[in-house]
C-alpha cells in the first residue's frame, strides 16, 4: 500500500490535484470536465485512499499505522475533493461515491482529536501563532510527545 502511494504516479497525481483550483463542484466541471484525461490524478487519488478507507472500514489495517503514513496526504486530499465528492453524489444520486475516503478522513481526525486535543483547538480557533505557543503548553494541560511516544499510546489505548 505504502510503495503504490510512495510512487511517482501516484506522487505526480497527488501533486496535481493539489494545484486544481475551483470554487465548488460547478466551477470544477467547468474547468476541467474535458478533456476528460485531465481529471485522471482526481481519479486515482481519490480512489487510492478510498481503498486505504476500505481496508480501514474492515479492520484490515490498524488506524495507527494508516494515520502514521497517510495522515497530512490523506487529510489535506480530502479537504481538497470533498466538495467534488458531494457534488457527483447529488449529480449521479449514489451517496456512496468516495465514502471510504470520507470515513478514512473522519477516523483520522477522531484519531487526532484523541491524541491531541489542544491542537485540534488551536486549529478549530484559528488562533494567532503567539496563542498558538502559549496553547501547546504544559501549564495549559498539553505535552506534545513525539510520534512514536504517540504511536505507541495510541494502540495502547486502542486495545
Amino acid at each position: 500500500m505504502y510503495s503504490a502511494f510512495s510512487g511517482k504516479e501516484l506522487q505526480e497525481a497527488c501533486f496535481e490535484v493539489r494545484q486544481l483550483e475551483f470554487v465548488d463542484y460547478d466551477d470544477f466541471m467547468k474547468k476541467y470536465r474535458m478533456p476528460a484525461k485531465s481529471i485522471v490524478p482526481l481519479w486515482q487519488v481519490s480512489k487510492f485512499f478510498d481503498g486505504v478507507g476500505v481496508l480501514l472500514r474492515r479492520k484490515l489495517v490498524d488506524i495507527g499505522l494508516v494515520d502514521e503514513l497517510f495522515h497530512t496526504e490523506a487529510t489535506l486530499l480530502w479537504e481538497k475533493v470533498k466538495p467534488l465528492a458531494e457534488g457527483r453524489r447529488k449529480e449521479l444520486n449514489q451517496p456512496t461515491v468516495y465514502q471510504c475516503f470520507e470515513y478514512l478522513y473522519n477516523e483520522m481526525k477522531k484519531r487526532e482529536q484523541k491524541l491531541h486535543p489542544a491542537a485540534q483547538y488551536v486549529w478549530d480557533k484559528a488562533l494567532p501563532q503567539t496563542e498558538l505557543l502559549h496553547a501547546l503548553t504544559p501549564e495549559k494541560g498539553y505535552h506534545y510527545q513525539s510520534s512514536i511516544q504517540d504511536s505507541d499510546n495510541s494502540r495502547k489505548q486502542e486495545q
